[in-house]
């Protein structure tokens, strides 16, 4: 089972209750998220919102006296208002109109009722159901600069300890080359010019690039990657010399030893477009890419149940590709190695 993130709002005089119920969690399996985490100094109002937003599922424990408190309610209306999956714990007798509408997992105070895989099993029914017409939280990159900019951001945000743990899972990229055809050397580097050869484009957009990359690395350095890559794209508006420069970079990337856990799977593109899903943490789409110019119109979701879903896609497709053509994901990446050395062959 994906080790969910489960964020547990509670009144504390229940807190030594929630700290069974959180054991019991652990112990399922699950990434119970709640207020012990925050680390002292840290803005609590703020650190709440943050750990809402990035939960697959929001759980109110209702009790009488819980009901009462303003926070819980507050809480659960704002996980409501992001579309989060609530699966609330009503626990003993509580008030009926507080879980008329969101059927809640009525339970006793021993929490016996929670033995075994009950609450997990609960949890895993309530995020497999069809998604709501509703959008899921996100946000829009109209230009390659904030692009890249916010990939660099949100996986540096699922790379640091945080207190909700790191993401779990690779790096996932579907695309033309990856970012690891991006360069780690400073922007004024003359690699960059060489890159974008015929089509050169602003140092402040190539700072981000680099921040990208990097930021990308460090991420895949503890968490690995999945890669989608179709190194026949001919980059003819820049022209050949930057063609043969994306893909050395590339290469480079792929020979690094020091990096492990790396899968690719080549194929020529479906879509011109982008797809990245750092771990479980977020996704970004691109699906209006410019010709030397980058990708435009970029949507990051980082509403939980939403990555999955994209994450599920993407790696029944991965699968696919490697299975239709014969190689598997021990070897997939010698296998790509192979495939970019002749493509670099060709352009001499």
């Amino acid at each position: 089972m994906h080790p969910y993130r489960v964020f547990v709002s509670y009144s504390r005089e229940d807190r030594e209750m929630v700290e069974n119920l959180v054991i019991s969690m652990e112990r399922s399996g699950l990434r119970p998220v709640w207020d012990r985490d925050i680390r002292p100094g840290d803005p609590f109002s703020e650190v709440i919102k943050h750990g809402i937003s990035h939960a697959h599922v929001f759980i109110p424990v209702l009790t009488r006296k819980g009901v009462k408190r303003p926070w819980v309610h507050q809480e659960t209306g704002y996980a409501m208002g992001l579309e989060v999956p609530v699966l609330p714990i009503a626990v003993g007798q509580v008030p009926k109109q507080m879980i008329a509408d969101l059927h809640a997992l009525e339970v006793s105070p021993e929490l016996t009722d929670l033995v075994g895989e009950v609450l997990a099993e609960a949890i895993e029914s309530l995020l497999n159901r069809e998604p709501q017409e509703s959008e899921a939280t996100f946000r829009a990159a109209p230009l390659p600069e904030m692009r890249a900019e916010l990939l660099a951001r949100y996986t540096r945000q699922a790379t640091k300890l945080n207190p909700f743990g790191h993401a779990f899972g690779p790096m996932r990229q579907a695309g033309a080359l990856s970012s690891f055809c991006l360069p780690k050397d400073p922007p004024d580097h003359p690699v960059w010019v060489l890159r974008d050869g015929r089509l050169p484009r602003s140092k402040f957009l190539y700072e981000r690039l680099q921040k990208e990359r990097l930021a990308f690395e460090e991420y895949v350095r503890g968490h690995g990657c999945d890669l989608i890559l179709d190194p026949s794209i001919p980059f003819e508006q820049n022209g050949p010399e930057a063609r043969k420069q994306r893909l050395t970079t590339l290469l480079e990337f792929l020979k690094d030893e020091s990096i492990q856990n790396v899968q690719v799977a080549i194929r020529p593109r479906q879509a011109a477009g982008s797809l990245t899903i750092c771990g479980d943490w977020f996704s970004a789409e691109s699906i209006a890419p410019r010709p030397g110019e980058g990708y435009w119109g970029t949507i990051f979701s980082w509403h939980a149940p939403t990555v999955l879903r994209r994450l599920h896609e993407f790696e029944s497709d991965f699968a696919r590709i490697l299975e239709s053509s014969g190689v598997n994901g021990a070897a997939s990446r010698e296998a790509a190695i192979r495939v970019v050395e002749e493509q670099l062959a060709a352009t001499e």
